[in-house]
């Protein structure tokens, strides 16, 4: 195999560079969850939106079973609204 006239970039394979953070965002949300995103982007609002609308609907104050439900669907929505 012969050397390609360009270095891989550290911890990409070769190809184009990434033009947006769709990916990144992707893997945070699977990976770390909801309260790991960055609270200024548009799904972070909607996710922070959404669970405020679900604890409030449960009644407030929700146990820690409903908590991981509330969190865990959220995340669930927050992977499908980053998908489109």
């Amino acid at each position: 195999m012969r050397p390609s006239s360009q270095p891989e970039r550290a911890g990409q394979g070769p190809g184009r560079p990434p033009t947006h953070g769709l990916t990144a965002l992707r893997k945070a949300v699977t990976r770390l969850g909801t309260p790991r995103l960055d609270g200024r982007s548009i799904v972070a609002v909607a996710a922070r939106r959404f669970k405020a609308d679900l604890v409030a609907d449960r009644g407030g104050d929700p146990s820690r079973a409903q908590a991981t439900l509330i969190e865990l669907t959220a995340r669930s929505c927050s992977r499908r609204w980053t998908t489109g």
